[in-house]
């Protein structure tokens, strides 16, 4: 990868990570580029580049010291306690709310896959398990109710795994 390739992918992660609009970022990056065409291609090439983000974004945090991660860390953390302000500012709106909840936990599985990608946690292999918890269930006082359920769910289980056997 070429110096000036890694910069650019660097720069358009760094405004990525903060929640930045990708057009506003490529806009930003080529602003001081004079010709309107060769703008314009530019500008395709950032968005190409970041749609194709999966090939390279390993290596450009992994070819950069600790303190680059650090960075683009506290910049997805920065734009989490703007939403979280947003949300808690917008009481009687509950799309902003939602809107605001939405976009941190996006940011908090960025940094979670983050870090895994770049190796500092591990990936836990995948599962999918089916469990029913009844614990914060407003029925939870009547054991006769949560034993009637827990059968019931006993029951719809076997019941699929009887039609899966069938050929």
């Amino acid at each position: 990868m070429n110096a000036e390739l890694l910069s650019r992918r660097e720069t358009l992660l760094r405004y990525m990570v903060k929640g930045s609009k990708l057009q506003v970022v490529a806009e930003e990056m080529t602003k001081d580029i004079s010709d309107l065409v060769e703008r314009e291609k530019q500008i395709a090439v950032i968005r190409r580049d970041w749609n194709n983000r999966e090939r390279w974004i390993e290596n450009v945090v992994r070819l950069q010291n600790s303190s680059f991660l650090a960075e683009l860390i506290a910049g997805m953390n920065e734009a989490m306690k703007h939403c979280w302000i947003e949300g808690l500012r917008e009481k009687n709106n509950a799309s902003v709310r939602v809107a605001a909840l939405r976009s941190i936990i996006m940011g908090e599985s960025r940094v979670g896959l983050l870090l895994m990608k770049v190796g500092v946690i591990q990936v836990a292999p995948q599962q999918i398990e089916s469990t029913v918890t009844l614990a914060e269930l407003p029925f939870e006082g009547d054991p006769e109710l949560k034993k009637a359920l827990l059968a019931e769910t006993e029951r719809q289980r076997l019941e699929k795994e009887k039609q899966n056997v069938k050929p």
